[in-house]
């Protein structure tokens, strides 16, 4: 757990070599979080989780920062929170694992309290093909973006979508069946607008029977 007046770091990379661990990442400063062209994530193709919590009275700055989760829970509260359009909050699941939510509040007044944010990603991971078995697709992850009194903007693309199924029987088929459900995108701007440049991706699908 760290603490401080303004919190800056490039890079935090959460894996344990040999073993499925889940991490938890706890961030708290009185003013604000910044961060600068960096990533956070476990590595990839691990089987390892990372759930991150930010928390500030001020400001919370990905920059063009990426988080990267693997199906770890993204939560963030602050009096404003920015990323740059080429940010990226991703908390897909691993293989076999659901998606991770990502919810993030902003608290502060109508001049301050804002939210904008670059890609979010919750999809479920997918499903490990074990050769005599069907198995079912994974969900995605929730999204909730709420700013009491502020206003909401995405500027990337939104997925929340659960993953395909694995059918022994039809295994090269796109329609599978036993697919994830996809996960609920919901923002909440509290009577002021919200401004969506971006795609939106959720199930259900073809594949969400």
């Amino acid at each position: 757990i760290l603490w401080g007046k303004t919190l800056s770091k490039a890079d935090l990379n959460f894996d344990k070599v040999g073993s499925q661990v889940t991490s938890t990442l706890t961030l708290s400063a009185d003013n604000n979080i910044n961060f600068v062209n960096g990533k956070i994530y476990a590595t990839d193709g691990s089987d390892d989780t990372l759930n991150l919590s930010f928390s500030a009275n001020g400001t919370i700055d990905l920059g063009a920062s990426s988080i990267t989760t693997f199906g770890g829970s993204f939560t963030s509260t602050s009096a404003s929170f920015t990323g740059e359009a080429t940010s990226s909050i991703n908390t897909t699941g691993s293989t076999n694992q659901v998606g991770g939510a990502i919810d993030i509040t902003a608290t502060g007044d109508a001049a301050t309290g804002h939210i904008n944010v670059g890609l979010l990603t919750t999809d479920g991971g997918a499903p490990q093909e074990i050769h005599h078995e069907d198995e079912a697709g994974k969900k995605a992850g929730d999204i909730t973006l709420t700013s009491d009194n502020g206003n909401i903007t995405s500027h990337g693309a939104i997925s929340a979508t659960g993953s395909d199924g694995y059918d022994v029987n039809n295994k090269d088929s796109t329609d599978r069946g036993h697919g994830g459900q996809g996960g609920a995108v919901e923002f909440n701007a509290n009577g002021i607008d919200s401004i969506i440049t971006c795609l939106l991706y959720t199930s259900p699908s073809p594949r969400d029977r």
